[in-house]
């Protein structure tokens, strides 16, 4: 649990923006004033998510087919959650990834793709997909196991192993902080419980999906993934696990898949290979944006708030 971190982006319910728009600040402060049940600041807007890539650097889980009940899934707002003290709002979204064989987590700048080092991965272990949950977690994927990671010392710390050698390499939560992530053996929406890593499926996505990365938009209430198989953008229902074509995506070959919404522009950033890309959702034109490290880009994360450790 890392208390200097706090991630999501959570607005009232029906209130639809279009991702091709940016919201702004002041918006949202109003938005956040008359919106029900707000818990967080109304300085943010969407959840982002999680990225996700190969199943190759995640190892075996354990062949038990436990499942945990929906209800065990999520965290009690009393139980868990940073001080509001430790951080401030932040108007741009900080970018994060893992390179993989560095064993490092880094900032990426947004504008020219840079990655620069942070801090180092402890015990060294590839992470194949990273997600910030609302109580300020940062949940990461790797070797088939779903472990916590602290921004500040580089410690990881497991939660457990997934059932059923599933990989999840591609994590999300949405706003009520629930884990979730695709089983691309099986093709299905899983919940994952973040207590105990054991999985609930929720529903087919009706397409194969091989390397993705998957991220929450919490003004559409719905998930967002990109699937290395065919290279296109799809929608996924959090209820059902449909998942609905969005878009081709045009002019690029995905091998890892890393995927973050940003909650201020509601730009789709992506990063595969070394490169960070920016992904149009409405004409799937991928831009790259620049080289992030030396080596292949399989997940992404995203925080709005400036925090003295990133």
């Amino acid at each position: 649990m890392i208390s200097c971190i706090t991630t999501t982006y959570y607005t009232p319910a029906m209130v639809f923006v279009p991702l091709s728009r940016p919201i702004s600040l002041v918006a949202l402060l109003i938005l956040g004033a008359v919106g029900p049940g707000l818990l967080l600041p109304a300085c943010t807007t969407r959840r982002g998510g999680g990225g996700g890539g190969d199943d190759d650097d995640s190892g075996p889980a354990d062949d038990d087919d436990a499942t945990s009940d929906d209800d065990d899934v999520g965290t009690d707002d009393d139980d868990v959650g940073a001080d509001d003290d430790d951080v401030t709002p932040f108007e741009e979204a900080t970018l994060i990834t893992f390179e993989n064989y560095g064993f490092a987590m880094m900032v990426v700048d947004p504008v020219t793709g840079a990655g620069t080092h942070v801090v180092d991965v402890s015990p060294e272990i590839n992470i194949c997909s990273s997600v910030f949950s609302r109580d300020g977690t940062l949940y990461v994927s790797g070797f088939g196991q779903l472990m916590t990671f602290d921004v500040c010392t580089g410690l990881l710390t497991t939660i457990g192993t997934y059932p059923g050698a599933i990989a999840a390499c591609g994590i999300s939560t949405n706003d009520l902080s629930n884990v979730f992530g695709i089983n691309d053996e099986t093709d299905q929406l899983i919940a994952i419980d973040p207590t105990n890593a054991q999985t609930t499926p929720i529903g087919d996505l009706g397409v194969d999906f091989g390397p993705h990365g998957l991220t929450w938009d919490g003004i559409r209430g719905e998930f967002i993934a990109i699937n290395g198989l065919d290279n296109r953008v799809y929608s996924v229902n959090p209820e059902t696990g449909s998942a609905t074509l969005m878009v081709p995506l045009v002019d690029f070959v995905f091998e890892g898949v890393g995927v973050e919404l940003d909650p201020i522009s509601g730009h789709i950033y992506a990063c595969s290979q070394s490169q960070l890309l920016s992904i149009d959702p409405d004409s799937g034109v991928v831009t790259i944006v620049g080289n992030i490290h030396s080596g292949d880009c399989n997940n992404l994360g995203a925080t709005l708030l400036d925090i003295p450790c990133l």
